[in-house]
């Protein structure tokens, strides 16, 4: 009796060990387990590098080792090292052990599921920003059969410091940061299969400097077959100033920006001189490089990526004329008012004019002066708005749109939706305001109109993962179809009170934009 009673506690003990552990998967990578948290199966803080400490600081990443003992993946990882690390959870504020991913997913999926697969990269101008930020929880899009997967990456001078002495060593500098991106997608492809996902239907994405990362992958040979399809939300790589709109520019910006680190902690640009930083606490680094981008001046210390020609093209314009990027399905677009959160509310015409000519040469300053004249329609802080958020995002998208839509399936989009609770206010439809509804994660007090609005946007999004088209998954379709972009038709897609195909009604004013700026790389 005994002895039966000891098996029986045995057998029960094994049996509630069993129901109270998390989902687990056994990948290439070992054996993980996540937790079910809503319905969904979330893995948080898998390493897909190794920790960069010492001379894995500013040089390629290195796949993480597969692990020996199972992973427990129910915590965040350390966000990376940035000036605005005390907004974040102070237990994700160290630790150098950040280069991870987190997974949401379906319940109940096996290695045979073939799921569409999201790889989410977030925005901060690549200074500031983490994968774990609650606006990113995968889980609405994995309830509606899409896993998706955050990724943290180097930031700031970890992540974008430009060194001519590493640019000798590695035969690349300056995008350690995009590095680490392409390292994510290769374990991606690895390993999604054991989780659910098909490899073979894969699609990157991202808002602001995330966009522009992802829009440094469709161009990039390195990330070449590691993903089928991206989708842009406001910025690409051709952007000022978080990379600069030509090679000249570029390498003149991130050369001075990374002397001036240099300088600032008495190093110079040599093996020594690297070996040193690598000694400072990197946190400490990234406080002397946040974004701090004084228009007016032409000032700032933010690191950018360096168009090296190995990781980035050293022309990202040209090899867009010549179609030279991977073949790839996009959907990008922009919001309303891009611009009214990079400017000061009282900033004053001298203030803007003198801007022109400090970032640009006197011609180019001229003509940006006449096409952003002021009116009686329109303040300085309206018309200024106006010019950054061409020149950071509108502009980019325009060109993007119109060179990859020769070859590819490009869908473009106007995000117009401001509810009633933010009328009256100046920033308007501002840049990163659509992103709680990319991922439909909306407060609880949220109107109907914009519960639906989310919907609406949230939908095409998961039609275009699952099938390359925003107007279908598969089994059902939207009866407001969403034309494919023809720069010879100007149609996009305006996501607002109501959805429906409009103008696109910046064509005209960025296709002289993109004369002022490119007119000499045209011919």
């Amino acid at each position: 009796m005994k002895l039966k009673s000891f098996l029986f506690g045995v057998f029960f003990l094994s049996v509630i060990r069993t129901v109270a552990a998390g989902p687990f998967v056994e990948a290439p990578a070992g054996i993980i387990e996540g937790e079910e948290l809503s319905g969904v199966e979330v893995f948080k803080g898998i390493p897909y590098a190794q920790t960069v400490t010492e001379e894995l600081r500013f040089a390629p990443p290195v796949a993480a080792s597969p692990f020996k003992e199972k992973f427990k993946a129910d915590r965040f990882c350390p966000i990376a090292p940035q000036a605005a690390f005390l907004n974040y959870d102070s237990s994700q504020s160290g630790g150098a052990n950040y280069l991870c991913l987190n997974i949401y997913r379906p319940s109940n999926l096996t290695s045979e599921s073939k799921a569409p697969v999201y790889v989410w990269i977030h925005g901060g101008a690549y200074a500031a920003g983490a994968s774990s930020i609650p606006l990113y929880d995968g889980s609405q899009f994995a309830k509606d059969g899409i896993i998706t997967i955050t990724v943290n990456y180097r930031l700031g001078a970890e992540g974008f410091l430009y060194s001519n002495n590493l640019l000798k060593k590695y035969g690349t500098s300056g995008n350690w940061g995009h590095l680490d991106l392409i390292e994510a997608l290769k374990w991606v492809n690895q390993n999604i299969e054991s989780f659910g996902g098909d490899p073979s239907n894969v699609t990157i994405g991202g808002e602001s400097a995330g966009a522009m990362a992802a829009s440094a992958m469709i161009l990039s040979t390195k990330a070449k077959g590691l993903f089928r399809k991206a989708i842009l939300q406001s910025g690409t790589i051709l952007t000022y100033p978080f990379v600069g709109l030509n090679t000249e520019q570029n390498h003149d910006i991130a050369q001075k920006r990374s002397q001036q680190l240099f300088t600032k902690f008495g190093v110079d640009d040599s093996a020594s001189g690297i070996d040193m930083l690598r000694a400072i606490d990197p946190f400490l680094l990234a406080y002397h490089c946040t974004y701090d981008y004084d228009f007016p001046h032409n000032r700032g210390s933010f690191m950018i990526p360096y168009m090296d020609g190995n990781v980035l093209p050293v022309s990202p314009y040209r090899e867009l004329k010549r179609n030279n990027y991977n073949d790839v399905s996009v959907i990008m677009g922009y919001n309303t008012n891009e611009g009214t959160l990079f400017v000061n509310r009282d900033i004053t015409e001298n203030e803007l004019i003198s801007g022109f000519y400090a970032n640009f040469d006197k011609n180019k300053a001229e003509s940006l002066k006449n096409l952003y004249k002021l009116n009686e329609k329109s303040s300085v802080y309206e018309k200024a708005s106006e010019f950054m958020g061409d020149v950071m995002f509108n502009l980019g998208m325009k060109i993007f749109a119109d060179n990859l839509s020769a070859t590819q399936k490009v869908y473009v989009y106007h995000f117009d939706y401001l509810p009633k609770s933010s009328k009256g206010d100046v920033t308007g439809v501002y840049h990163s305001s659509e992103l709680k509804y990319a991922f439909n994660n909306l407060s609880k007090d949220a109107s109907d109109k914009t519960k639906d609005v989310a919907e609406v946007f949230h939908l095409r999004l998961v039609n275009f993962m699952k099938t390359g088209d925003p107007d279908s998954d598969g089994s059902k379709s939207t009866l407001i179809k969403w034309k494919a972009y023809d720069k010879n038709d100007n149609a996009v897609l305006r996501i607002g009170s109501y959805t429906g195909v409009e103008e696109f009604k910046l064509k005209e004013k960025l296709s002289k934009l993109e004369e002022i700026f490119f007119g000499s790389e045209k011919k």
